[in-house]
């Protein structure tokens, strides 16, 4: 099975020439937006996210109001609690 992505989609598209029934096809895109107020996103959801590099600590503090300990990278709570007030 031959498995495109986009741009062979879109030179074949281009071309008029269909591809067989045993391509598969892929789209890779950007994450969504999300849903809800950033602030309200439970502290230790965005610890896990920032564990997980998805997120950097300062971005944890600026757009989700999560406080960080960077040395012990657990949610400082009271800061936490200071930046959602």
């Amino acid at each position: 099975m031959e498995i495109v992505g986009w741009d062979r989609l879109r030179c074949a598209a281009a071309a008029r020439k269909l591809p067989s029934r045993a391509t598969a096809y892929y789209h890779n895109g950007a994450g969504g937006g999300g849903y809800g107020n950033p602030f309200e996103r439970d502290p230790a959801l965005v610890l896990e996210d920032v564990l997980d590099e998805k997120v950097s600590i300062e971005a944890a503090r600026r757009d989700y109001g999560v406080a960080i300990d960077p040395v012990a990278m657990t949610v400082d709570v009271q800061e936490t609690a200071k930046l959602r007030a």
